[in-house]
């Protein structure tokens, strides 16, 4: 079994990697509050996060991240542009796939994301560490992710982190890089930094809306002992601040019509980039302003004489900002619309919006609670991670997204069960027919998980063979067999009983550990024998180790 993890005395350093912004946190072996560093933006404006971004030069080695590339970038004159090469949106790409081999194509020339990402986060992490004179071997990482990102996302992060130097192992285990989820993370910040503002008592509930750059996403927590119990988790939309983004350019794509298919990639980062400084004015009023973009290379175009085009703000509510809002009333309403909340806390970097919170204004009767938006939630997520890397346990009670089960046999149903799953079992068995490829859960989808829970399943060693093999399935709905769609291949677990005898007992051990990571334990009955187990997690191996 794996052993005690030690968190209390080692530094925390946590990271946020965002859609479109990340930060970074530092809790000091010898502190109890964490510290968010903070950076430069392009204005020289102190800011509690860093743009997720890269810049490579001619010669495709890095050039700068963050504010200072962007800054960098969009100061060049189109000529000299061209030598260089801007890269962002790393994380939505590996959302839609998370591919170890993912590449992202910009002006004509192929990156691969995780190198782009580990460029990011050696660069961005050497901040924390120059300020606190830490040795990145030395820390404790913990990394954030969506709700929603499944074991495939996580395994693609770390090795980003192996490939920026962070760590030394690429699958290193909890001691060392710890995963959270960003709902969790955010949860935890509202108990450590809110809890006299809010008077929170046991007993009552809070519905976390964590609206980010690149999804929104809700937990339902109530807290427990001091501690909190996550009751729910929503599946995370990608309404984010990057959708209006996204919306602007298709609205312009239309208002355009074939001009916009004249309109260059540099003429297009530069519009992005004017939208990005003039989105954010608007975010600080509680009304829309028009938007106004230069792009030279229109003036004098024999279809439009202008060097700007002018996005009036009805064109901005409704074409823009307005879906994006709806989807977000309409996602939180129909959790609302289940359960009565004490309070609605909203966080993440888009939370910061005054036109998004007068439109969530709707939810102030709807939530029977009141509506609360911390000063600094822009750095919920980062600084509530480094709570709770701290201090695992804050998190009492949490729920499986998935079902756990492994693959095995039971009596064939002659006449219900698939002749294709027959079976018959040679010599003198109390069963000589059975169906095969049975999924026999142990964990199931939404059961609540506490720090004391796991489930065994009993092994008996009933031949001479010296290795035992099982498989582990987890399932999105409830199945019977681990060949229906829904069920997929987690883990193979083989197990060394070359030291056991005939008749002994075994346990396998299913658990979840942070950020909903499956758990697999082996257990002799008999203490005085040993056994041996490797678990391979579908594309990565780890012995004697958890997923």
């Amino acid at each position: 079994m794996v052993g005690f993890i030690d968190t209390l005395t080692k530094t925390n350093v946590s990271l946020d990697l965002g859609s479109t912004l990340s930060g970074i946190c530092v809790l000091p072996q010898t502190s109890q509050t964490p510290e968010t560093v903070r950076h430069d933006d392009e204005n020289g404006k102190s800011q509690l996060k860093n743009k997720t971004c890269v810049l490579y030069n001619s010669f495709l080695q890095v050039d700068s991240i963050g504010y200072e590339a962007s800054k960098k970038y969009f100061a060049m004159t189109d000529d000299v542009k061209v030598n260089y090469y801007f890269l962002t949106g790393m994380k939505q790409a590996l959302f839609i796939d998370p591919d170890e081999d993912k590449e992202m194509v910009v002006n004509g020339i192929s990156f691969s994301v995780v190198k782009v990402l580990a460029d990011y986060l050696k660069l961005f992490s050497a901040s924390a560490l120059t300020k606190y004179k830490l040795d990145p071997h030395s820390v404790r990482w913990v990394s954030t992710v969506p709700a929603n990102w499944e074991r495939e996302h996580i395994q693609v992060i770390k090795k980003v982190f192996f490939e920026a130097g962070l760590v030394e192992e690429e699958d290193p285990g909890e001691e060392t890089l710890m995963f959270l989820l960003e709902p969790e993370a955010a949860a935890v910040y509202i108990l450590e930094e809110c809890k006299s503002q809010l008077q929170m008592k046991d007993g009552e509930r809070y519905l976390v809306v964590d609206a980010g750059g690149g999804t929104v996403d809700v937990t339902a927590v109530s807290v427990l002992n001091g501690k909190l119990k996550c009751s729910r988790y929503s599946t995370a939309i990608n309404a984010g601040s990057t959708k209006l983004d996204r919306l602007l350019l298709e609205y312009l794509k239309t208002k355009l019509g074939d001009l916009y298919s004249a309109l260059s990639s540099i003429d297009i980062q530069n519009i992005t980039n004017q939208w990005e400084s003039q989105k954010i004015t608007m975010f600080n009023y509680e009304g829309y302003c028009p938007l106004k973009v230069t792009i030279p290379s229109l003036k004098g175009h024999s279809m439009y004489k202008l060097d700007s085009i002018v996005v009036s703000k009805k064109e901005l509510e409704t074409e823009v900002f307005g879906s994006v809002f709806a989807e977000i009333e309409d996602f939180v309403n129909s959790i609302l619309d289940k359960d009565i909340y004490n309070y609605l806390i909203f966080v993440g970097g888009f939370s910061q919006s005054k036109l998004l919170m007068k439109r969530m204004e709707v939810f102030q009767e709807l939530a029977k609670g009141k509506i609360v938006v911390p000063s600094f939630g822009s750095e919920s997520v980062v600084k509530g991670a480094a709570y709770l890397g701290r201090n695992p346990d804050k998190i009492a009670c949490r729920r499986s997204k998935h079902a756990y089960g492994i693959e095995s046999e039971r009596a064939f149903k002659f006449g219900k069960d698939d002749e294709k799953r027959l079976k018959r079992i040679e010599g003198d068995s109390a069963e000589p027919f059975v169906c095969t490829g049975v999924f026999s859960s142990m964990i199931n989808i939404n059961q609540e998980i506490t720090d004391q829970f796991y489930v065994d399943k009993q092994f008996v060693k009933n031949t001479d063979a010296s290795i035992i093999e099982i498989k582990i399935y987890r399932a999105v709905k409830k199945v019977n067999f681990v060949d229906e769609m829904g069920c997929v291949f987690q883990a193979d677990l083989k197990v060394d009983v070359s030291s056991m005898s005939i008749g002994d007992i075994f346990r396998v051990r299913l658990s979840l550990s942070a950020a909903n990571a499956l758990r697999v334990d082996v257990i002799p009955t008999d203490a005085t024998k040993q056994v041996t187990t490797t678990v391979t997690f579908m594309t990565h191996m780890a012995v004697n180790h958890f997923e």
